[in-house]
């Protein structure tokens, strides 16, 4: 006969994250990472060979012209640096493993509160 045993700290079983927390928390990780509110992004999850996909459509919050403050990088550079920001957090808060990041981005705003907030 043969007895199984787990030591401390060992755990077992697994846990499953529904598509639409996963696309809640991919949301908000993007508008975290694109200085927008929630709200205002669109995200569309997908299988990447195994890995989870993210597709989303997003605003930038960019500072007005003619603001004397420090330059916070281009538009393109801060996008690039968003898909690198969504794979760890995605990775840190779910458990999921990312591959591909693609970032379309739909307009520019100078708050945190975009288009949809803005006509209220």
């Amino acid at each position: 006969m043969t007895s199984v045993t787990e030591g401390p700290g060992e755990l077992r079983g697994r846990n499953r994250v529904s598509e639409r927390a996963l696309r809640r928390v991919a949301s908000a990780v993007t508008a975290d990472a694109m200085g927008v509110s929630p709200r205002d992004v669109t995200v569309v999850l997908a299988d990447d060979k195994g890995l989870l996909g993210v597709s989303a459509m997003t605003p930038i919050r960019v500072r007005p012209l003619g603001a004397r403050q420090e330059p916070a990088g281009t538009v393109i550079g801060r996008a690039t640096t968003a898909q690198a920001t969504i794979r760890e957090r995605m990775l840190e808060l779910t458990g999921s493993e990312v591959g591909r990041v693609s970032i379309r981005l739909t307009s520019t705003t100078t708050s945190a509160t975009s288009g949809k907030d803005a006509l209220k």
